[in-house]
């Protein structure tokens, strides 16, 4: 398989993989505060609310995921990368909308830089945390 076919096909999984993770932490996110600010739902939620939030989440993801896995995340395996860094979105996505009801970029803005800085700090943070554990071998003799 040529180098190029390679990398496309990465890209399209870390993609596909950023847009899922997304999703599910914006999802995620927007129930939690949901439930945090107006309690336990006693009808159905709004279903277009939520289907634009895991929409937006999606996109940010699918965006996120490859300039994340190419540019920094090297050395963490790739399902503890996963289940990290959306954590971490869903995290910073929280602390975005609670930010947001203060600041004057309202909710929007605010999960959406939360939940990007979230995402990518946690997954840089665990792969400096792989990296520290591998072994140095700057100073070991090639065979």
């Amino acid at each position: 398989m040529p180098r190029a076919a390679r990398v496309a096909g990465v890209t399209l999984g870390l993609a596909a993989i950023g847009a899922l993770v997304g999703g599910t932490a914006a999802l995620l996110a927007a129930f939690a505060f949901c439930l945090a600010l107006f309690g336990v739902p006693t009808e159905p939620p709004d279903t277009f609310l939520f289907g634009f939030v895991a929409a937006m989440g999606a996109v940010l993801g699918a965006v996120l995921g490859p300039i994340a896995g190419w540019l920094g995340m090297r050395r963490a395996s790739i399902g503890r990368l996963v289940a990290g860094a959306s954590l971490g979105t869903a995290v910073g996505a929280l602390l975005g909308l609670a930010l947001g009801l203060a600041l004057p970029g309202g909710v929007v803005g605010g999960s959406i830089v939360g939940a990007g800085f979230g995402g990518i700090a946690t997954g840089l943070w665990l792969d400096r945390r792989a990296a520290s554990r591998l072994p140095d071998v700057r100073h070991m003799r090639t065979l």
